[in-house]
């Protein structure tokens, strides 16, 4: 699954179970990882930890205005 965003041409897409990747106007942004928690944990476009989050669509955003 991809999902855009029109108004800062970000997109999610869906790697495989519990992985999204966001690239922004085809730059790599950050990804964000299911732990065996449940818990979505988001990283940076360095791989650097940006927070744990309860839900997909928070983690998602926290890497997106990091």
């Amino acid at each position: 699954m991809t999902i855009a965003d029109d108004v800062t041409h970000t997109t999610w897409s869906r790697v495989q179970s519990g992985l999204h990747v966001g690239n922004r106007d085809g730059e790599f942004l950050g990804f964000v990882e299911k732990g065996p928690d449940g818990r979505f944990v988001a990283f940076d476009g360095h791989a650097e930890p940006v927070g744990t989050f309860t839900r997909l669509e928070e983690a998602e955003g926290a890497v997106e205005h990091g």
